[in-house]
């Protein structure tokens, strides 16, 4: 298929392309040219468009059609780059040098270090800042901090600082902090804050039932740790099914990441996967029923709120909603342009998305599989998968990984550097390890009213995912486990990405050609 006829099968590919360019110009030209302009741009695009022919002169006024869709096309550039504008605008607050008095609710669970205790704060009201912020904080650890916990309010007097990098480190953390809806961040003593019941008032809807999931989710999590599951397994069960890394320990984290397994304590399109095939089995006989499709999609929305809606689990639930829709009419198609409207609807939501290393690495992964997962997965016959159903199982899972690792090595390249040699091996663990997990835990938890079969439940899970992270520990020490230190820049990593795409319309030729000498 020819790139333009590519393009022609899947239109909001090229408006996707049109707004992440729109993004980047926005972002880079933000000190230059204000979000007003560019709004300008774009309504005069969109005006423009309304003094061309109509349908029926289509055909007679061909150049004209495609001015339009160029305008169009521009008006969608435009509209990246005015709402990146905002976003940005919304970010650079002007803090106080000095301290202030503010109302705050924590919003993440404390996490004990050696000297203070860490959490997310949200500030709902506050001198000189009109709008609600998320901000870091750090108290000085007490008796009185230990006990905090995600929905306490409070009322503060510190300083809100700008975020910073830490020395002698290249890893760019305000930037991280900013992407990631951070504001600024303040270090309280005992005598900084004190606890009150606050008005919730100044926050939105979304931010409320926000808040009341993660304090839902934290219950859930505390109640998993009762059962008896404790230490680095309990951390990955969180993880794996709640979506809370922050137990996780240094070492765990390194254990994964070496040996190509991060990816199943990121919630994505696996866990969302797992979830809809459960409850399309609960509503088997009503699955291509329109009220059987809203039940399913209001619970995998319920789960991605519950799990703190992150890049890769926002855009697992919008492809699934697509899919919903479109198996309702009928149709099941997951295709490029469906990963494509959701990227348009999460960068309008929030552009500072594209910048997000969860969002590049989730859409790269997907897109990946898209494109490359038939012509790997048919390099061997169907003739031969079809003799045995485990040859065509390992090769449906090899392909996956694969073509999901093509996407993705490049990325993992540029930001940590590192690149895991045996991570097909890997997913051949993991990714039946993550079913199990999952189903087991939803098992577990509908046990409820039998609560010693289901502590036993629980020390089965525990027992489970020791023999996996033991596993992958064993793969993880293998020589040559993972390549290190690699330095990627921007531009190398976009050079590479330009070579695989070269590389791929090569062998398509290269294949079209070998097929016409043959059948001359």
């Amino acid at each position: 298929m020819k790139w333009d006829d590519y393009l022609q099968v899947n239109p909001l590919l090229r408006v996707a392309l049109f707004v992440i360019m729109g993004v980047v110009a926005g972002r880079a030209l933000y000190d230059h040219i204000p979000a007003w302009i560019w709004i300008g741009l774009m309504l005069a695009c969109l005006i423009t468009c309304t003094f061309f022919p109509d349908r029926k002169s289509f055909a007679k006024y061909y150049k004209e059609i495609l001015l339009q869709c160029l305008l169009l096309l521009m008006a969608c550039f435009f509209a990246g780059a005015s709402r990146v504008c905002i976003k940005e605008s919304q970010t650079r607050l002007r803090l106080p040098p000095y301290d202030i008095e503010y109302e705050a609710i924590i919003i993440s669970q404390p996490i004990e270090k050696e000297k203070v205790m860490r959490c997310d704060m949200t500030i709902t009201k506050a001198e000189n800042i009109k709008v609600p912020v998320t901000i870091k904080a750090a108290f000085l650890k007490d008796d009185r901090s230990k006990k905090l916990k995600i929905g306490d309010g409070m009322i503060c007097f510190s300083q809100l600082e700008e975020p910073k990098n830490f020395a002698n480190s290249d890893f760019d953390y305000a930037e991280y902090l900013k992407i990631h809806g951070y504001y600024a961040s303040t270090f309280l003593y005992y005598t900084d804050w004190h606890p009150r019941k606050i008005s919730l008032s100044s926050l939105s809807y979304v931010e409320r039932t926000k808040i009341a999931a993660l304090k839902l989710r934290q219950s859930l999590i505390d109640r998993l740790g009762d059962m008896g599951i404790g230490g680095q397994d309990f951390a990955v069960v969180a993880a794996m099914t709640l979506g809370d890394k922050s137990l996780l320990s240094a070492e765990t984290k390194n254990t994964y990441s070496i040996s190509g397994a991060s990816h199943v304590l990121a919630l994505s399109g696996l866990h969302l996967g797992i979830i809809y095939a459960l409850l399309s089995m609960l509503f088997r006989k009503r699955k291509k029923m329109v009220a059987g499709q809203i039940l399913i999609m209001t619970g995998i929305w319920a789960y991605v709120v519950l799990v703190g809606m992150s890049a890769s689990v926002v855009r697992s639930a919008i492809m699934l909603s697509v899919f919903s829709f479109v198996s309702v009419i009928g149709r099941k198609n997951m295709s490029v342009n469906t990963l494509s409207l959701a990227a348009i609807i999460m960068l309008i939501a929030n552009p500072l998305n594209l910048y997000d290393t969860g969002f590049q690495m989730s859409f790269g992964a997907v897109l990946s599989i898209l494109l490359f997962f038939q012509p790997i997965y048919r390099l061997i016959p169907l003739s031969v998968l079809d003799k045995s159903k485990i040859l065509k199982w390992a090769w449906n899972m090899s392909a996956v990984s694969i073509a999901a690792q093509i996407g993705v090595a490049p990325l993992v390249a540029h930001y940590f550097g590192r690149f895991s040699v045996y991570f097909l091996l890997t997913n051949f663990i993991v990714i039946p390890a993550a079913t199990v997990v999952l189903y087991a835990t939803i098992f577990m938890a509908a046990l409820y009213i039998l609560p010693d079969i289901q502590i036993l439940a629980a020390k089965a899970i525990a027992w489970f995912v020791a023999q996996v992270n033991h596993c992958l520990m064993q793969i993880s020490s293998l020589p040559y486990s993972s390549i290190e230190g690699i330095r990627l820049s921007v531009m190398q990593t976009f050079i590479i990405y330009i070579l695989i795409a070269c590389m791929s319309i090569f062998l398509i030729y290269a294949k079209k050609a070998y097929h016409f000498r043959k059948f001359r």
